[in-house]
């Protein structure tokens, strides 16, 4: 797969997005070292595109635990699921703090999207 860049979210398909909540993005954003006045595109295309299944909308009834997801930035999220629920970590997330998916299959025109309680945080 090549690695999708954010112009290329505009240009129609479809996706999936594991969107953090707006304090995870902020907590995550300060951990990283980037602050809204100063950050790195780099390092901020890289995490936001850690977030984005390219080509293909996922449903909360396509995941399956225990197997990764091909992303957007060419890493692979895990699945894991505990107690009827599931969590999505990127490499860079510890195991046992994946984030959870707080509200699934949102429909967007384009795909779905997940609300997690955390960042997915690539290599």
């Amino acid at each position: 797969m090549r690695q999708a860049g954010i112009a290329d979210l505009f240009s129609g398909g479809l996706f999936t997005i594991f969107a953090p909540t707006n304090d995870a993005f902020q907590a995550a954003l300060a951990s990283l070292g980037q602050t809204v006045d100063m950050q790195d595109p780099g390092v901020i295309t890289n995490v936001l595109l850690q977030h984005v299944v390219w080509g293909s909308a996922v449903y909360s009834g396509d995941l399956v635990c225990d197997t990764t997801v091909p992303m957007a930035n060419d890493d692979d999220n895990t699945i894991t699921c505990k107690d009827d629920a599931f969590f999505v970590g990127g490499p860079g997330n510890d195991v046992d703090a994946f984030p959870g998916i707080v509200t699934a299959d949102i429909d967007a025109c384009n795909g779905v999207i997940h609300i997690i309680d955390g960042v997915l945080l690539p290599e």
